[in-house]
């Protein structure tokens, strides 16, 4: 599997905020910029619920959730390989 997360699945814009004085000791600019989850974790969330779709033929009482969770994420890493080639100019 790959140790690649992709980035932010949903990058917020960066903010400059000022502290007014009287709120804080120092006054000055803070820079904030909230990343969220990775597109790694987002596509094993992604993975996840389509395992978890009951078709009527699925026996959810026999999964180990810990394989369930391995899986999502191994799932989620081939998306991102197969991302990096198809941005890399392969098929």
């Amino acid at each position: 599997m790959t140790t690649e997360t992709g980035g932010a699945a949903f990058p917020g814009p960066q903010a400059k905020v000022m502290i007014p004085p009287h709120m804080a000791l120092h006054a000055h600019d803070i820079q904030v910029q909230h990343n969220g989850m990775t597109l790694l974790d987002y596509l094993a969330g992604q993975a996840l619920a389509g395992m978890c779709v009951d078709d009527g033929n699925a026996d959810f009482d026999g999964w180990n959730v810990d394989g369930i969770a391995f899986h999502a994420y191994r799932i989620a890493s081939a998306m991102l390989t197969e991302r990096a080639k198809r941005a890399g100019g392969g098929t």
